[in-house]
């Protein structure tokens, strides 16, 4: 079962946990860093997600398939996508401080943003699970 943009994007407005960041000529919802936006103009609807603390990029055509099964479904999946990166990210991160430096500061720091992150990985998780 595929659904439209429009579709979606209906489901997101329909969301009370999605935060408005509407303004003068576009509409647009966000939750969990995903975005949605409708032009007024040319009522083209987009997703985004963040690449990076600074700019959003278009999904690209394989995290569109994750919105086949909703607005929320695709959004879980899109934000346990990010965590899996960041924890693999952390992990190297943690080898190369046990192979390099030894800092015990710099290993329970990092240990500590990987706990950090597995916790909002497990909640997501949950939360993906109840719409299954």
């Amino acid at each position: 079962m595929t659904k439209s943009l429009k579709e979606i994007y209906k489901e997101a407005i329909e969301d009370e946990n999605c935060t408005n960041l509407s303004a003068k000529g576009y509409e647009s919802r966000m939750l969990h860093g995903v975005q949605i936006i409708k032009d007024n103009e040319t009522k083209k609807i987009s997703i985004y997600n963040p690449r990076g603390m600074d700019y959003y990029v278009e999904i690209t055509p394989q995290e569109y398939e994750y919105f086949n099964k909703g607005w929320r479904y695709g959004v879980y999946q899109m934000t346990i996508d990010k965590y899996n990166k960041r924890l693999e990210t952390i992990k190297i991160k943690i080898a190369q401080e046990m192979n390099g430096n030894k800092s015990p500061k710099s290993i329970d720091n990092l240990k500590k943003r990987r706990m950090t992150t597995l916790n909002k990985y497990y909640k997501i998780k949950q939360n993906l699970n109840k719409l299954k």
